[in-house]
């Protein structure tokens, strides 16, 4: 039973139409811009929410370093956001983020997570497996080796449904 509802948040939270592949990306406000348009053009999240995301940004910055991998988990309030689902962003090209509880320091980040959250508590676990993921050797070295949407998704299925 438990097994059953993973894998259902999983098919909830991620999906292929909302994973990209970016060879180059500008910076982190474009790239913010871009991933939110996404949710915007899929009804996922108001039009705020692109704007509150890159505000938020600069007050509680998101740049995460694991002994495996950089990434960003950016996010805002759930006010902005009409569906709960993850979108992830995989970089050829890092993009500098502010690490989560500095003012200075920076994280190179080859992944982001862009977070549209509903504060309704079912995420809590999605998101500790998602960090789990992130620390997880096999599971970076999987994540660094995908190349396509489909690639990435099935790396994140089934470490979420490994256990």
């Amino acid at each position: 039973m438990v097994e059953e509802r993973i894998v259902e948040n999983v098919h909830k939270m991620f999906n292929k139409e909302l994973i990209f592949v970016f060879p180059h990306m500008e910076d982190k406000e474009t790239l913010i811009e871009r991933l939110g348009s996404a949710a915007v053009e899929r009804a996922l999240v108001l039009p705020s929410f692109t704007k509150a995301v890159i505000d938020r940004e600069k007050d509680y910055p998101t740049g995460l370093s694991t002994e495996y991998i950089d990434l960003a988990v950016p996010h805002t309030d759930a006010c902005h956001v009409i569906q709960q689902a993850i979108i992830v962003a995989k970089l050829d090209d890092p993009v500098t983020f502010v690490a989560m509880g500095s003012d200075d320091e920076t994280v190179a980040a080859k992944y982001v997570f862009l977070l549209l959250l509903k504060n309704d508590g079912e995420q809590v676990p999605l998101l500790q497996k998602l960090m789990d993921m992130c620390s997880d050797k096999d599971a970076t070295d999987a994540l660094k080796k995908a190349d396509t949407p489909e690639e990435i998704f099935k790396v994140i299925y089934e470490y979420y449904c490994a256990g």
